[in-house]
């Protein structure tokens, strides 16, 4: 099985995105949209901010 291509791995990094933009409308919600997008936070624990909009597709 090959790699990914480089638009299949921006279409999955999107993931990141939606998952904000879902959770973000449910009140009380708000802990768990911040930790569920934030997940991809490096090894040394630091968590790059707005990532969810950085991975937000193009059309967004």
């Amino acid at each position: 099985m090959a790699g990914l291509t480089e638009s299949e791995y921006r279409h999955i990094q999107t993931h990141v995105y939606y998952t904000h933009n879902i959770l973000s409308d449910i009140r009380g919600m708000e802990d768990i949209t911040r930790w569920s997008s934030r997940h991809h936070e490096k090894l040394d624990g630091e968590i790059v901010d707005d990532i969810a909009c950085r991975f937000a597709p193009a059309e967004a």
